[in-house]
């Protein structure tokens, strides 16, 4: 398994697909994080991927973990892999706190399993659109 910087032309169109089958609205590209970090098989095929908003510093926030389910239990070691990159490259950054979000077990589990603690419970999230783009890639319903 190999770790690569994310790449528009190679990798978006993988994670529309994924998003698409998974019936979620895909994240436009230009609200993925600066940081984005792609695990691909020996072959170049798209695993899983992960971003990170992060401001030197301050904080990293770690999102839009994605994985294609068809390479089984390798997506798990692959997410895992991939915090553990972003964890270090906020590091490089001299962030002070890593912070994330989740409503599913199996990604808690892998927050928890790489150090992360429960911080709240029961959050509601908010977005608000500043140029009348459509939302729904953030929302759950």
């Amino acid at each position: 398994m190999n770790i690569v910087e994310f790449n528009k032309e190679k990798h978006y169109a993988t994670m529309e697909r994924l998003w698409q089958e998974c019936q979620w609205k895909p994240c436009p590209i230009e609200a993925l994080p600066g940081i984005g970090l792609v695990a691909e098989t020996n072959d170049n095929k798209f695993i899983a991927y992960i971003g990170m908003y992060a401001e030197p510093g301050k904080i990293g926030f770690i999102d839009w973990a994605l994985t294609d389910k068809t390479h089984g239990i390798i997506c798990g070691k692959a997410l895992c892999k991939l915090v553990d990159n972003l964890i270090e490259r906020a590091k490089t950054f001299k962030c002070h706190f890593i912070y994330s979000a989740t409503k599913t077990e199996a990604w808690k589990k892998i927050l928890i399993s790489r150090g992360l603690t429960v911080a709240e419970q029961g959050a509601d999230t908010f977005v608000m659109s500043l140029n009348n783009q459509d939302t729904s890639f953030i929302g759950d319903y």
